[in-house]
């Protein structure tokens, strides 16, 4: 990716976390940046071109991490499913910002087009996750994993979006202003990878 290009995608990734995609100006973006007006047309088209281009590369991202895990020879089920969890809960964290305008995007549905793109790939990334846990446990019905599908990307998500509510019954004592630090990440990594790594034997392992 061009460097111009990667850092507008940066800059929009930080400020559409803070302020919200509406409260975000186009020239917010590029005067951040420190590159001409002009290079969110030449690249994007549109403000909404960059929210989508966000999305596109961390979808790509993730379906990298899913090729590599379904190109590893002789891996169970069971180690797909250990490994995906661990991937996704690992960029969920690592990737807050995108996070945060990821659930907003979902909740609010104020760009249909965009959203109807960004489901396209999510329910694609579901329908997998879910076919790997019913092969792990063919007794589960459809719903069943679906649910357990949910309830293992909503955890850590729903921290990393509301973390004034969640943050500190899992790090107490944890500052405001800490909260989307290199330590927090860590830690939090330290926490959801084993965490998950126990609901998924809590689900399956019946």
């Amino acid at each position: 990716m061009e460097a111009t290009k990667e850092r507008i995608l940066k800059t929009a990734v930080k400020l559409f976390a803070e302020n919200g995609f509406d409260g975000t100006s186009v020239r917010a973006i590029t005067s951040t940046a420190d590159v001409n007006l002009a290079m969110i047309s030449y690249y994007f088209k549109s403000k909404e071109g960059v929210l989508k281009e966000i999305f596109d590369v961390h979808a790509e991202t993730f379906q990298n991490k899913v090729n590599s895990i379904e190109g590893t020879p002789n891996l169970t089920p069971r180690e797909k499913l250990d490994q995906l969890v661990e991937a996704a809960t690992r960029l969920t964290i690592e990737e807050h910002d995108f996070t945060r305008i990821f659930d907003v995007e979902i909740a609010v549905q104020r760009r249909p087009e965009l959203v109807k793109h960004m489901e396209k790939r999510i329910t694609e990334f579901g329908d997998y996750l879910q076919n790997l846990i019913t092969q792990c446990n063919p007794s589960l019905s459809k719903a069943t994993a679906a649910s357990i599908a949910t309830v293992l990307f909503a955890s850590v998500s729903k921290v990393i979006c509301n973390p004034s509510l969640h943050l500190d019954s899992i790090l107490p004592g944890i500052k405001k202003q800490s909260y989307y630090s290199k330590k927090t990440k860590e830690a939090l990594k330290a926490h959801f990878v084993p965490f998950h790594k126990h609901l998924i034997e809590a689900f399956l392992d019946k």
